[in-house]
């Protein structure tokens, strides 16, 4: 990680850096700023419409109610002119009630205190005496607008300016964290056009820098493994080109004896030969074409080229099939004097038609079990279908358990172009080896469809 830290800082030095820590401190000093003045706000707004008699403060009331008391004890004669219009009142002659605005609950609680006065905690009154007169004034503690209309149509001042400093701590709260995450996100901008860059495969790509010092870190880091993979693709490439190279020089290479064969193949034709040897040289000139062919696709292969098959898209019927494998691998069967049965377990009445490129993988996998296989051995090839798939197993029968083969991968040079062929029809090969036994398995497994043909 210090490597890291230090070649961040050589890559983006002369820029002004901050460090994370640096970056959440200012946010919450500025979400803290924001709340402080979302609080204040409203107690500003209170204050200036107290001092515009905008609003009433808590005890305005309950002061206008001691000013009215004053002023009717101290008249020589009551009138109900005398009472402000903001006030409830009840007035009382002689213990009886004259005149009142009040509810009817209130009310109550106005007649009770004219005769013990004694407030509760919910409803407040004064009361002054004139003469025979005692009037019972009601006020609350609460503040109110000093429009009338306004106490009737709207809350209370302060639950509005409650109302108003939740609403503004929402606000302050969502600016300064969508602020946040913006800076957040612009200083990221360099690590993901790195991170797509490096998923598109160009790795020539320069990287810009932040001004935050641990996302300067990352794209350092990030920097570090392009140029690493971008040498690891290098000496891969390189190694495969090697690899390419050698398979094409040495394709050309068996090209040019296999050319002799089968010239000298052409000029024994002309010759006098028995039925005997005239099939023997049929053979080996089919043997030398398709070793030719398959030399053909091994060079494709080797430069990274689609395969070029020929009849690619041609079918026939299964019966047809196997004369045309038959053919190719008798000669095989002879040259080691092998002990060969064929075990058809389909049913002569199934009509299955395979792919005529299915020939080249059979003949491979049945050939590379013939090189395992010692002179005068035993060898089968089994034919059977089972759950729609057609299976194509040979055994051989060695003296050894033939476990070399399957533990060093010794498959033959036409093993990859078979796995190619057999994966285009979603097929596979498989090579077991019985247990206890000194019997080894090759099976190609290939889905097939019925058809009539």
């Amino acid at each position: 990680m210090s490597n890291s830290n230090n070649l961040g800082g050589r890559l983006f030095m002369g820029k002004r850096q901050l460090t994370l820590n640096l970056v959440f401190g200012e946010f919450i000093v500025s979400l803290l700023g924001s709340l402080i003045i979302a609080v204040t706000l409203p107690i500003i707004v209170f204050m200036l419409g107290v001092n515009c008699k905008a609003f009433h403060t808590a005890d305005y009331y309950q002061n206008l109610a001691i000013q009215t008391v004053q002023k009717i004890e101290g008249s020589s004669q009551f009138s109900k002119s005398q009472i402000p219009s903001d006030l409830d009142y009840a007035i009382f002659k002689n213990g009886k009630l004259q005149k009142n605005n009040l509810t009817h609950k209130i009310l109550k609680y106005a007649a009770k205190y004219q005769k013990k006065a004694i407030n509760t905690s919910k409803y407040r009154f004064l009361a002054a005496t004139n003469k025979n007169y005692k009037i019972v004034i009601y006020y609350q503690i609460h503040t109110s607008y000093n429009n009338k209309k306004l106490n009737y149509y709207l809350a209370p001042p302060e639950k509005l300016l409650l109302w108003l400093a939740f609403i503004l701590l929402i606000i302050s709260c969502w600016l300064n964290i969508h602020y946040f995450a913006r800076h957040i996100k612009r200083q990221l901008v360099p690590v993901e056009k790195a991170i797509t860059q490096i998923e598109q495969k160009n790795l020539n790509f320069t990287s810009n820098s932040s001004q935050i010092m641990e996302i300067n870190q990352i794209i350092a880091s990030l920097n570090t493994m392009k140029k690493s993979l971008k040498q690891a693709l290098m000496d891969q490439w390189n190694s495969e080109s090697q690899q390419r190279n050698k398979i094409t020089t040495l394709s050309h290479d068996l090209r040019t004896p296999l050319t002799v064969i089968l010239g000298n193949a052409d000029l024994l034709k002309e010759e006098s030969l028995t039925t005997e040897q005239r099939q023997e040289l049929t053979d080996l000139t089919a043997s030398a074409e398709i070793m030719e062919e398959d030399l053909d696709k091994l060079i494709s292969l080797s430069k990274n080229r689609p395969l070029i098959l020929k009849n690619e898209q041609q079918k026939i019927l299964l019966c047809d099939f196997m004369k045309k494998v038959t053919k190719e691998i008798l000669p095989l069967i002879k040259l080691k004097h092998l002990n060969f049965e064929f075990d058809n377990q389909l049913d002569s009445s199934n009509k299955i038609s395979v792919p005529i490129e299915l020939r080249r993988v059979v003949v491979n996998i049945f050939s590379n079990a013939v090189d395992f296989c010692p002179s005068n051995g035993k060898i089968n090839l089994k034919l059977l279908l089972k759950d729609n798939i057609l299976k194509f197993v040979i055994n051989t029968n060695s003296t050894d358990n033939n476990c070399n083969r399957l533990n060093n991968k010794h498959f033959g040079l036409g093993l990859p172009i078979s796995n190619q062929i057999i994966k285009k029809y979603h097929g596979n090969i498989e090579f077991i080896q019985v247990e206890k036994s000194n019997i080894t398995q090759s099976i190609i497994n290939l889905p097939i469809e019925k058809t009539i043909i």
